[in-house]
């Protein structure tokens, strides 16, 4: 993706700091949190979004689930730009489980996976009277078959392990995501 003059999107982020993964650009990363810019090119216009995600889900692959459109236009360091500020404004602060949870709930997003992240959020806080609760308003919703056996893995890690498990489990989807993430710096934002 090149704008004019020849400079790369890409090339424009790593000079903010920004990690380029693909085509997200992570803006801040620790163990709980990561977020940035996903770059969503289409044949006629370049679209930004948003996205933040929980590190201490079982990531595969980056999505935009959590996020919002930004910025539509061409490709460009003005839109970059713009679209950077938006993020800052918007994600900037969101870096632990409570601001996830908080993100969520000011941003009134539903679903299955703001509930889903909702309540595992409140398992990493150790909240688990508040999980449980999350977890009621997440099983009326429809959900997909992913998120129905990663409640299945909760649960039964609840079972056998108590929070203690059910943090162990989380413990384990990190490190599933930091694979993703490889060499993606953590800090920045």
């Amino acid at each position: 993706m090149t704008i004019s003059g020849g400079r790369s999107i890409k090339r424009i982020a790593k000079e903010r700091g920004m990690h380029v993964f693909g085509n997200f650009l992570i803006g801040f990363r620790n163990d709980d949190v990561v977020s940035g810019i996903a770059i969503d090119k289409t044949p006629t216009s370049t679209y930004f979004w948003t996205f933040v995600l929980p590190v201490y889900d079982e990531n595969t692959f980056l999505h935009m689930s959590l996020g919002e459109r930004i910025s539509v236009g061409e490709e460009g360091a003005t839109n970059l730009s713009q679209a950077y500020e938006v993020y800052l404004q918007k994600l900037a602060h969101v870096k632990s489980p409570c601001d996830l949870v908080k993100y969520i709930d000011q941003r009134g997003l539903s679903g299955d996976y703001a509930g889903w992240v909702k309540y595992i959020s409140l398992i990493r806080l150790g909240d688990f009277s508040m999980a449980k609760h999350a977890l009621g308003a997440l099983i009326g919703l429809p959900i997909s078959k992913v998120l129905r056996e990663r409640i299945g893995r909760m649960n039964s890690a609840l079972l056998v392990g108590g929070e203690a498990g059910a943090q162990q489990l989380l413990d384990e989807w990190s490190v599933v995501t930091g694979r993703l993430l490889g060499s993606a710096p953590q800090g920045g934002g």
